[in-house]
């Protein structure tokens, strides 16, 4: 046998060693568990404190006068709060409960939100928004009789816009349905 043929032999044979020790079943070891403790009052609290103050320095950098906060952990409100002006002018503070005119944006959410429930069986697109707002009523009889959820996520209903009430803050979400 030539060294050449040994030479190929021997590669072939710890080629397929290789492939063959590799392909076994190997054991796995687990990280070691890394117990977490619940997070601590104090811990929590100290968060959020960061949390509000990198909020406050960011709506001073960037010019924004009044924001509302929310946060939930584990189902609940552990934050609800106003910060900066609702009214600059006249120094109306922003409140947990501040509604702001967020526009288009909601018809994205808005839309997923009524998709999500059609899934679940809880409404319909295509029933009378009276049967989730029964004081929901439109001038024009015909529209009023014939109207869907899905008109309205379409916007394809005919009312008119609202958002000078929204502004305003003159009226609330009711009184606004009501116009």
């Amino acid at each position: 046998m030539t060294i050449r043929k040994f030479s190929a032999a021997l590669l072939t044979f710890v080629l397929a060693f290789s492939a063959f020790t590799i392909s076994l079943p190997q054991p796995a070891y687990s990280q070691t568990s890394q117990k977490t403790s619940a997070l601590t009052k104090a811990d929590l609290d100290l968060r959020l404190s960061k949390i509000e103050a990198k909020l406050a320095e960011r709506q001073k950098e960037l010019g924004i006068p009044g924001v509302s906060l929310a946060i939930v952990k584990d189902g609940k409100v552990i934050l609800s709060k106003g910060f900066g002006y609702k009214n600059f002018e006249k120094k109306i503070p922003v409140t947990a409960d501040t509604q702001f005119a967020i526009g288009s944006a909601t018809k994205a959410f808005t839309g997923l939100a009524a998709l999500i429930s059609e899934d679940e069986g809880k409404l319909s697109l295509t029933d009378s928004p009276k049967k989730y707002i029964p004081y929901f009523k439109i001038n024009d009889p015909e529209i009023d009789k014939n109207i869907q959820v899905r008109d309205l996520l379409c916007h394809s209903s005919g009312l008119n816009r609202t958002d000078l009430g929204w502004i305003t803050g003159k009226l609330n979400a009711e009184e606004i349905i009501r116009v």
